[in-house]
This record gives C-alpha cells, sequence and structure tokens, in this order.
C-alpha cells in the first residue's frame, strides 16, 4: 500500500507526464505550421513517449494499492516565437518534471518505499537523456541563429529519429 504523501507525488508526477504530453502535442501543430516536419515528428514522438510513461505511473499506482488521481489537463500553447522559444519552453518543462520527479524519490525514501524509489529511478535516467536532448537542441538553435538552411539541416537531423517503444 502507497504511503498518502508518496502517492500524492506520483499523482501529480503522473499528471504532469499527461500535461508535457499536450505540452508536445501543441509543439508538433507549432513546428507542423512552420512546415518543419523533422522537429514536429519528433515532437510527436516525445507526445507518445510521455503518455506511455504516464500509462506506467498510473499501473505502479494501482498495483500498490494506490487511489489515481487524474485532473484536467489544460490546453497547450502552439505558437512560439521561433523554434529555440520552443524548445527553450520544452526544455523548462522537462526540468521541473526531473525537479517533481527528485520530490517523489525523497518522499519515498524518507517513507522507506523502496518498490517506489526502484521505479522512479528509471525516469531520472530518461529525464537525463531528455534533458540532455533538450540542452543540445538549445545550443544548436542558438548557434544557428535565424539562418533557415540550418534550421532546416536540424530539421532534417530530427526527422531520422525513431519512435518510442513500449516495453
Amino acid at each position: 500500500m502507497l504511503n498518502k504523501a508518496v502517492q500524492d507525488h506520483l499523482n501529480t508526477h503522473l499528471n504532469i507526464h499527461f500535461t508535457i504530453a499536450y505540452f508536445y502535442l501543441g509543439l508538433t501543430a507549432y513546428f507542423r505550421s512552420k512546415v518543419l516536419n523533422g522537429f514536429a515528428g519528433w515532437s510527436q514522438n516525445q507526445a507518445q513517449a510521455r503518455l506511455m510513461q504516464g500509462g506506467t505511473i498510473f499501473s505502479h499506482i494501482d498495483e500498490r494499492n494506490g487511489d489515481v488521481n487524474l485532473t484536467e489537463v489544460p490546453a497547450p500553447p502552439i505558437n512560439w516565437d521561433s523554434p529555440l522559444a520552443a524548445i527553450q519552453d520544452a526544455y523548462a518543462r522537462e526540468q521541473e518534471l526531473t525537479k517533481r520527479i527528485y520530490q517523489a524519490m525523497d518522499t519515498a525514501k524518507k517513507d522507506g518505499d523502496k518498490a517506489t524509489v526502484v521505479f522512479l529511478s528509471g525516469f531520472v535516467q530518461q529525464q537525463v537523456h531528455h534533458e540532455n536532448t533538450l540542452y543540445e537542441l538549445v545550443q544548436k538553435l542558438t548557434f544557428i541563429g535565424n539562418a533557415p538552411g540550418g534550421i532546416f539541416m536540424l530539421d532534417a537531423s530530427l526527422a531520422g529519429i525513431t519512435p518510442p517503444q513500449q516495453a
């Protein structure tokens, strides 16, 4: 059985994943409107990954006889001033998600909930990868500036990224 505080953190984590999934769908809409289909495909893959991760959190809460609390998902933004601004927004959101994961882990450790600590450690590893990817995209877009050729080259490189697979 989950401790109430751990359960609350996991529910927050679950709902943030669904909110970020919607955010990435908003990014997809933005990038498609700019005909940046590599960026759009990448962001759509991110949305799918967050939905799968949310489902994994849902299952963990359920398997531990906890109560799942789904909240309303707000509409995501769909416009940014530039691809750089869009990716910076994604990076900030992923950093916030990482912070929330650490808070949930701290609460689980304090409660002695080793199963949840181990469960969340997988999310920490994923977040390191997600944040690094976004950091690199921010750096590349900053370097490219407003050079359309550079943006299109980066877009083409993102078109080759494989969608996430269910574990």
